[in-house]
C-alpha cells in the first residue's frame, strides 16, 4: 500500500466535485462496489498504485478496509478529518482523537455506530450527516456514506467510507438560512408595518365615515334645524328637513326664501348687527333668541346658533347655524312668570295666612295677612316662634302631629287650635301644616296656614246657645202641648228654664185675682220652703207688683230702694248669690210669676232675662190655655152628662109614651071597638050600619096607628128579648113598609150588653134605615153586627147615590143633619166611634166600632 499524497488543506470544493471527475475509476468506485472490485482485480498490481495516488489527491476523505478491519485505504482528507497523523492507523486510531455525532444528538457515536463499521457488517449507510470535534477543538460537518465490498462468493470483503466535509457548505447554509431568516424577518415586519398602516387607514376610513354619518345624523337631527348659508346671509348653501318643518316650508319652497325674509321685523336689527360683527371678525359665534315668521304667519321663538367659517383671507366663507324651536319653552317660561306672579299676588293678597317655619317652629317667611290674624306687622314676627304663640292647652297635641309629619305617617294634618297673639288677644284659627323635603327627602321646613275663625267660633258659640235654647223651648212646647193641666206644664216649663238658665231653684206662682190670693203650682230646689210648698197660696201683696211686666234681678236688700217692696221681695234679697222674678203676663194682665234662684253673685244677665221672658210669654199663653181647656173640659163633661140624662129621659119618654099609648088609649079603643061589635049585633036597622061599619073601621085603623106608634117609640121586645131579635123584627117590619131588600147578618153575636148599648145601637140602625129610604134610593141594605175580640162591630151598608160626607159634616157643623149627627152623639155617649163612608154614586156605609171590654154585664 502506497501513501497518498500530500493534500492542500485549503482546497475546499463543494459537494458536487467528486461527481464531476473525469476518472471513470473513481466514479465507479462510489457508484457501484461491485464493478469498483472487479475493476481492481482486472488491473492488477499495476494499477493500484495509480489509483491510490487518485484517492489520495481527492478532495473527500476516503477509507477502506479489509474484512479484518485493517485499514488499506486512507487519505489526506480523511486524515484531516479524522485528527490522525501520518503514522499507519489501526481500527482503534479512527475514534480515538476524535468524537462522532449525529447531527441533532449531542450524544458521542459509539465505536461500532461508525459508517465504516456498519458497512463492513453489511449495511450499506447513505448521507448520514455527522459532526467530528477533534479534541483540539476543531469542529467538521461531514457528509458520511459506506458501502460494502464483497467478493465473488458474494461475502463481504471489506468496506469503503467516503467523508465529504460540508463544514464550510453548511456555514453557508447557515449563513444563507439567517440571511434568509433576517430577510424573511425584515419582510415580515415590513408586511406588519403594512398591515398596521393599513389598519390605521382603515381605521381612519372607518373613522371619517362614521364621523360623516355622525354628522349626517346631526344635520338631520328630527329635533333641530340646521343650515348653512353664504357669506352673504341671503343664499342657502344647505338646509335640513327639521327647519323646513320648524317654519313650515317644503324644500323647494324654503329655498325661495331668504333667511332675512324669515326673522321677525323687530328681530331684525340685532341679527344684522351680530351678523356684520362676525363679518368683520369682532365675533366668532354667536347665539340669538330671535323670532321667526313660519308659512302661515305664526310667529316662532327660536334660538339660533350661528358659527362662521373663515376661508383663506380670514374673512367668513359660510355660516353654519343650528334653530332649535323654543315656543313651547317661551310659553312655559311665560306660563310660569305668570304663574310665579300670580302665586305671589295669592300670597300677598290670600284671605288666610300663609308662612314658612322651620322645624322648630320659628317663621321664616310669611304674608301680611298672618301679621294681620296676630295683630303685629309682619316684619316684626320674622324670625318669631309660631309655636310660642299655641295656647298652653293645645301645645301638646300639635307636637303630636308636627312628630308625625317628621316621621313620615302623615302627609299633612288641619286642626282648629288657639293662639295667644303678642298683643294678649285669644284667636281660633283653622290651622293646615304641610311639611317639604328637599331632593334626598329630608324635611326642610313647614308649610303652614292659618285662618281667622274667631268669629266665627264666638258665632257658632251663640248659635249653639240659642240652639240649645230653642231645644229648651222646642221641648217646653212639646212638654205643653202633651200636658193639659197647670201644674204639668209650669213644672216642665220652670225644669226646662233652670236647665237654659243654669240655675237649679225656682217656683211658679199662678194668681187668682178674684180670691186675691196665689198658689204656687210649681217648684225646683224651693229656696224659700216655708213660701214654696206646692199648692200653698199666699196674698197677692207677697207677689211683685201687678204693674210690672219686666224681668226683675233682686241682688240685695240696697237693689230695693226706698219703695215700699213686696214682702217676697224683701224675702228674696235676703238670700245670698242672685234672684230674678219674671212677670207671666197674658192679655196685659198678670195671671203670675217665675222666681229664680242663683248662688252666684251676679248669675242673670240681660240674655238671661230675655231667654226668661220669652219663656214666661210661652208660660202664660200655656197656662192660660191650660186653665181654659179645663173650663171646656169641664163643660164638655157637664155637656156630654147633660146630653146621657137628656137621650135617657127622651127614652124614658118613649118608653112611658109607648106604655101610654098601648095600656091607655089602646084599651079605650079596643074597648070602644067591641062597643061597637056589640051594637053591630044589637041593631039590625039597615040605616044605622054603614056609618056603624065605618066607625068600626075609623076604630081599627086607630088601633093600628097606636100600636105602631107604641112600637117605634119603644120596641117592648128590645127590653124583653135583645137588640138582635128587635133588630130583625124592625128590619122586617121595615122592608115590608118600604120595599127594600134588607137583610140581617149576624156573627158572633155579643152577650150581656149594657141597656144604653142596646138602644144607641137600635136607634142607630133604625135613623140609617129611615135615611136610606128617604134619600139613598136604594134598592138593598145589609145590617152586619158581630164581635171580633172585644170589639162590637155594626154596619149599616146599602147600593144607594151615595153623597159627599165633606158636605155633609158642614150640614152636621151647622146643624142642619140633625139625624148624622143624633147618630154620633149617641155613639159618643155610649163609648164607640161611627164612621161614614160614602162618594157619589157609590152607595154609603155607616160603620160603629165599640169596645165590649168594660161594657158588658154578667
Amino acid at each position: 500500500m502506497c501513501d497518498p499524497p500530500a493534500t492542500n488543506p485549503d482546497a475546499c470544493e463543494d459537494e458536487d466535485s467528486l461527481g464531476d471527475s473525469d476518472n471513470p475509476l473513481l466514479t465507479a468506485s462510489f457508484l457501484e462496489p461491485v464493478a469498483f472490485q472487479q475493476q481492481l482485480h482486472n488491473l492488477g498490481n499495476l494499477a493500484l498504485s495509480g489509483l491510490c495516488a487518485a484517492i489520495a489527491g481527492l478532495n473527500h476523505g476516503v477509507v477502506l478496509c479489509d474484512c479484518h478491519r485493517t485499514i488499506t485505504v486512507l487519505n489526506g482528507a480523511a486524515r484531516k478529518l479524522l485528527g490522525l497523523g501520518t503514522s499507519a492507523p489501526t481500527a482503534s486510531h479512527l475514534t480515538a482523537s476524535v468524537d462522532l455525532y449525529i447531527l441533532g444528538d449531542r450524544t458521542p457515536l459509539h465505536s461500532e455506530q461508525v459508517p465504516l463499521w456498519r458497512a463492513l457488517s453489511g449495511e450499506r449507510v447513505d448521507d448520514l450527516e455527522l459532526a467530528i470535534v477533534q479534541t483540539n477543538g476543531d469542529r467538521y460537518l461531514v457528509l458520511a456514506s459506506a458501502q460494502p465490498i464483497f467478493s465473488d462468493d458474494q461475502s463481504v470483503c471489506g468496506a469503503v467510507m467516503s467523508l465529504h466535509d460540508i463544514t464550510a457548505r453548511h456555514r453557508s447554509r447557515a449563513a444563507l438560512q439567517a440571511s434568509n431568516q433576517g430577510l424573511r424577518t425584515q419582510a415580515q415586519e415590513r408586511l406588519e408595518d403594512l398591515q398596521a398602516i393599513n389598519q390605521q387607514l382603515q381605521e381612519e376610513i372607518a373613522q371619517r365615515q362614521k364621523a360623516e354619518a355622525t354628522l349626517r345624523l346631526f344635520y338631520d337631527l328630527p329635533f333641530l334645524g340646521m343650515a348653512i348659508i353664504a357669506a352673504d346671509t341671503t343664499t342657502w348653501l344647505r338646509f335640513n328637513d327639521r327647519l323646513c318643518e320648524i317654519l313650515g316650508y317644503s324644500r323647494d319652497e324654503l329655498s325661495q326664501v331668504s333667511w332675512a325674509e324669515l326673522i321677525h321685523p323687530e328681530d331684525q336689527a340685532q341679527d344684522q348687527a351680530q351678523f356684520a360683527q362676525m363679518t368683520t371678525g369682532t365675533l366668532q359665534d354667536c347665539v340669538l333668541e330671535t323670532r321667526l315668521i313660519r308659512k302661515d304667519s305664526l310667529v316662532v321663538y327660536t334660538c339660533i346658533d350661528i358659527k362662521g367659517v373663515a376661508g383663506a383671507d380670514g374673512s367668513p366663507d359660510f355660516y353654519v347655524t343650528t334653530v332649535k324651536d323654543i315656543t313651547e319653552h317661551k310659553l312655559a317660561e311665560a306660563a310660569l312668570v305668570e304663574s310665579e306672579a300670580r302665586f305671589r299676588t295669592t300670597f300677598e293678597q290670600a284671605a288666610v295666612g300663609i308662612a314658612h317655619l322651620n322645624l322648630d317652629g320659628v317663621l321664616l317667611w310669611l304674608n301680611p295677612v298672618l301679621g294681620d290674624i296676630l295683630g303685629t306687622p309682619y316684619s316684626e314676627l320674622l324670625g318669631e316662634s309660631l309655636n310660642g304663640m299655641i295656647h298652653l292647652d293645645d301645645r301638646a297635641e300639635d307636637r303630636m302631629y308636627c312628630e308625625a309629619l317628621l316621621r313620615g305617617d302623615r302627609q299633612s294634618y288641619s286642626r282648629q287650635q288657639r293662639y295667644i297673639c303678642p298683643n294678649g288677644r285669644l284667636i281660633w284659627a283653622n290651622l293646615t301644616v304641610s311639611l317639604v323635603h328637599d331632593a334626598s327627602q329630608q324635611p326642610r321646613y313647614f308649610i303652614a296656614v292659618l285662618q281667622d275663625i274667631t268669629v266665627a267660633i264666638e258665632t257658632e258659640t251663640t248659635l249653639q246657645q240659642y240652639a240649645h235654647r230653642l231645644r229648651g223651648l222646642h221641648a217646653m212646647d212639646r212638654a205643653i202641648l202633651t200636658n193639659f193641666k197647670s201644674q204639668d206644664i209650669a213644672q216642665s216649663a220652670l225644669l226646662l228654664l233652670g236647665q237654659i238658665l243654669c240655675c237649679s231653684q225656682g217656683l211658679v206662682t199662678l194668681f187668682d185675682h178674684k180670691a186675691t190670693k196665689g198658689s204656687v203650682i210649681a217648684t225646683i230646689g224651693n229656696p224659700l220652703p216655708s213660701m214654696g210648698e206646692p199648692d200653698t197660696a199666699r196674698p197677692l201683696a207677697d207677689s211683685m207688683p201687678e204693674q210690672g211686666a219686666k224681668p226683675l234681678e233682686v241682688r240685695g236688700p240696697s237693689l230695693l230702694g226706698q219703695a215700699p217692696a213686696p214682702p217676697i221681695l224683701q224675702r228674696w234679697a235676703t238670700i245670698k248669690g242672685s234672684t230674678m222674678t219674671v212677670p207671666l203676663v197674658s192679655n196685659g194682665k198678670p195671671i203670675g210669676e217665675i222666681v229664680l234662684v242663683s248662688p252666684a253673685k251676679g248669675h242673670f244677665t240681660n240674655d238671661h232675662k230675655e231667654v226668661a221672658h220669652q219663656v214666661a210669654d210661652h208660660l202664660a199663653i200655656a197656662l192660660q190655655n191650660a186653665q181654659l181647656f179645663e173650663q171646656v173640659k169641664h163643660d164638655r163633661t157637664r155637656l156630654q152628662s147633660l146630653s146621657r140624662q137628656l137621650l135617657e129621659a127622651q127614652e124614658t119618654e118613649r118608653r112611658f109614651l109607648a106604655h101610654e099609648l098601648h095600656d091607655e088609649i089602646g084599651q079605650a079603643l079596643t074597648a070602644v071597638n067591641l062597643n061597637l061589635h056589640r051594637l053591630d049585633r044589637m041593631i039590625a036597622n039597615p040605616q044605622i050600619d054603614a056609618p056603624l061599619q065605618d066607625c068600626l073601621a075609623i076604630v081599627d085603623g086607630a088601633l093600628q096607628q097606636v100600636r105602631n106608634l107604641s112600637l117605634d117609640l119603644r120596641p117592648s121586645m128590645l127590653d124583653d128579648l135583645g137588640l138582635v131579635p128587635a133588630l130583625r123584627w124592625y128590619i122586617n117590619r121595615h122592608a115590608e113598609r118600604s120595599g127594600l131588600q134588607e137583610i140581617l147578618v149576624c156573627r158572633n153575636i155579643p152577650h150581656g150588653l149594657l141597656d144604653s148599648t142596646e138602644t144607641a145601637c137600635f136607634r142607630i140602625v133604625q135613623e140609617a134605615l129611615t135615611n136610606i129610604a128617604r134619600h139613598a134610593q136604594a134598592t138593598a141594605v145589609t145590617v152586619t153586627i158581630e164581635q171580633v175580640d172585644q170589639t162590637l162591630h155594626l154596619t149599616v151598608e146599602d147600593n144607594g147615590l151615595g153623597f159627599d160626607v165633606a158636605t155633609v159634616d158642614r150640614a152636621k157643623t151647622e146643624g142642619t143633619s140633625l139625624g148624622l149627627l143624633g147618630m154620633e152623639e149617641r155613639s159618643k155617649l155610649i163609648g164607640g166611634h161611627l164612621t161614614i163612608a160614602s162618594s157619589p154614586g157609590q152607595g154609603t156605609c155607616i160603620h160603629l166600632q165599640l169596645p165590649l171590654a168594660e161594657l158588658t154585664i154578667d
